[in-house]
């Protein structure tokens, strides 16, 4: 080999070289910056993770789909809102964002079942819903329905409510006392039973032409009462009498009504003593 093509092939591993090093060099640089990226894209999902799980959020570990509406004090008065269908094993946020109070309110249900919720009550309603104001439930068209509260703590931004057994109800037939309204006026329902202290009535419970409501639920006496009317008219009640109001109300007695403030109207009986589950009274033109 001559000098000439030595010297040549020197210049040609130099150039070969410096490639290696220049592309080494960039690859080491492009790691470092897809390193970076990747970390930076970590922070920012970590970090919105974070707040999107900041809030009330509750879990369902019961072997049954429950139905859950919430209760708070809102900015506008006390508010309740639902429902939130939460399958076995899952989870729902009903409040997203930071939590502002100490106590809030649940109701969980089974295929619209009963609740042991306690003395605290809300206006709920059948559809998805969100109510402000926990008073007149009945006169404005909605359901008064009893809730559990439950302490997330003093300060608490974030907490889960986990639904168990103890804190549900299980699954169970479906038993109460059930009205249809197929007329084409809206209704006004009262009813009167025999209650654990005194003949008791309770009411109203207003329906549109074509709405059903459930009024009792649960297992039935073998007799109720009740009273139906159209714009506060009249109504063929027989000769059973309870006390009643023109505004929402529960009374226990059925004795000395006007004594107590209250009306005396008359009430029309319903045999329930056969009913299997559900009795439905639908009224009719």
């Amino acid at each position: 080999m001559n000098d000439k093509n030595y010297n040549s092939i020197k210049m040609t591993m130099a150039s070969c070289s410096q490639f290696l090093k220049s592309t080494a060099n960039s690859i080491t640089v492009r790691k470092v910056q897809v390193l970076t990226s990747a970390i930076v894209a970590s922070f920012f999902v970590f970090q919105s993770t974070t707040e999107a799980n900041a809030g009330l959020e509750i879990c369902n570990t019961t072997g049954d789909v429950q139905g859950i509406s919430i209760g708070y004090k809102g900015d506008g008065g006390w508010t309740s809102e639902g429902w939130w269908l939460i399958e076995p094993t899952k989870c729902a946020t009903p409040i997203g964002g930071d939590l502002n109070q100490q106590t809030y309110y649940y109701r969980a249900e089974i295929n619209g079942g009963p609740f042991e919720g306690g003395s605290y009550y809300f206006c709920t309603d059948t559809a998805a819903y969100t109510i402000v104001g926990d008073t007149n439930c009945k006169d404005r068209g909605y359901d008064r329905e009893s809730f559990q509260p439950f302490d997330v703590g003093e300060g608490t931004k974030n907490y889960t409510l986990t639904l168990t057994s103890a804190n549900t109800t299980s699954a169970a037939k479906d038993e109460g006392l059930r009205f249809c309204n197929e007329t084409k006026d809206s209704q006004s329902v009262s009813i009167g039973y025999e209650g654990d202290e005194a003949w008791t009535s309770e009411g109203w419970w207003v329906m549109e032409p074509g709405k059903c409501s459930m009024v009792i639920r649960g297992e039935l006496k073998d007799t109720y009462y009740y009273r139906a009317e159209v714009n506060g008219g009249d109504f063929d009640g027989e000769a059973y009498y309870f006390c009643t109001t023109p505004t929402e109300y529960t009374i226990l007695g059925d004795k000395d009504c006007k004594g107590r403030g209250y009306d005396r109207e008359s009430f029309r009986l319903i045999d329930t003593s056969k009913a299997d589950g559900v009795f439905t009274l639908t009224m009719q033109p």
